[in-house]
């Protein structure tokens, strides 16, 4: 068989292709659900569909600096990332395993592109076992390089072999997903006065989110949540907008004043809002914001709670606007 293996029953009898490609049909059929193809807050994701045939390649733009294509070859087709200009992404097949669980589709056509892509040192599954002390036939890369990179997978929907020896797959309809970014990325904390310290209760996606959400170097995250004895994080994961995707609240401080805000960061649309005292009609929201000691999602709403029983229930209008009401 090919590396890559769109499928091949290559090198077969017509009775053994036959059979082969009915187990193929049979294995592909039992599955029932789909991975989700649903981006995060570090990576893209659409979807694939399409059928090729014959000596045809496929092509299928993903945006603008990304396309996903299928190039012939001797058994059937194999994938092949494209970044601007249509210039080649390095990519490969990647072995899915089996499904967790019976009735859970394990799609068998996964792939990984992007610059790194065959370099064993950051890819533990390329690295040849018992290799001998000393000798290495791989190159690491010190640190991982920017660019278009990531990850998809394919499940075939019907197919049909050539008649004629060697049988290759000369149809396919097909369905997937691909999932990109561009690179590892750091968030910019130079004015944070103490980076290490001051945001030592959040990952470096959650800063990267509400940068890139606009997030001005006129506020800083802050760390106050969690408060001793509360099991809670520093940052929520509402669905604000009804979207079905977590959106991103934070608590975050004036760097040159004195106020006090709640950002709110929509994931789909990467809307920024925060809420001061200048913006909120809620009343002494500063004052609570700065000696609030637990929060929550309830729904759609995010609960903040302080130290005198009082708590504000923060949701968005029917503009989208955010609007605090104390209980």
């Amino acid at each position: 068989m090919a590396l890559w293996e769109l499928i091949s029953c290559t090198a077969m009898s017509n009775l053994k292709a036959l059979i082969c490609a009915a187990s193929l049909a049979l294995a592909e059929s039992d599955a029932l659900a789909d991975p989700p193809c649903q981006g995060d807050w570090l990576n893209d994701a659409a979807p694939l569909n399409g059928h090729v045939s014959g000596s045809e390649t496929f092509l299928q733009t993903v945006t603008d600096d990304l396309s996903f294509s299928l190039v012939p070859d001797a058994s059937g087709w194999q994938v092949q990332m494209l970044g601007p200009d249509d210039r080649k992404i390095p990519t490969r097949p990647v072995a899915s395993g089996i499904a967790p669980r019976r009735g859970e589709s394990a799609p068998s056509r996964a792939f990984a592109f992007g610059p790194d892509v065959m370099d064993p040192a950051l890819n533990p599954e390329l690295q040849v076992p018992q290799a001998p002390q000393g000798e290495s036939s791989n190159v690491a890369t010190v640190e991982p390089t920017p660019g278009l990179q990531g990850r998809g997978w394919l499940i075939i929907e019907d197919s049909r072999f050539a008649d004629e020896a060697p049988h290759r797959r000369d149809a396919l309809e097909f369905r997937g997903c691909v999932h990109w970014n561009l690179g590892p990325r750091e968030p910019d904390t130079s004015h944070y006065p103490h980076p290490q310290d001051d945001l030592v209760n959040f990952p470096s996606w959650v800063v990267l989110a509400f940068e890139e959400c606009g997030l001005s170097r006129d506020w800083l995250l802050s760390g106050r949540m969690p408060r001793e004895g509360y099991r809670q994080r520093a940052w929520l994961e509402p669905d604000l907008d009804g979207d079905a995707r977590p959106d991103l609240a934070a608590l975050v401080d004036e760097v040159n004043g004195t106020d006090h805000g709640l950002a709110l960061c929509l994931r789909e649309s990467k809307r920024l809002m925060i809420m001061t005292p200048d913006n909120s009609p809620t009343s002494g929201l500063d004052a609570f914001l700065r000696e609030a000691e637990w929060w929550n999602v309830d729904g759609r709403t995010i609960v903040i709670a302080g130290g005198d029983a009082q708590s504000i229930r923060v949701h968005l209008d029917e503009d989208g606007a955010p609007i605090g009401i104390v209980r």
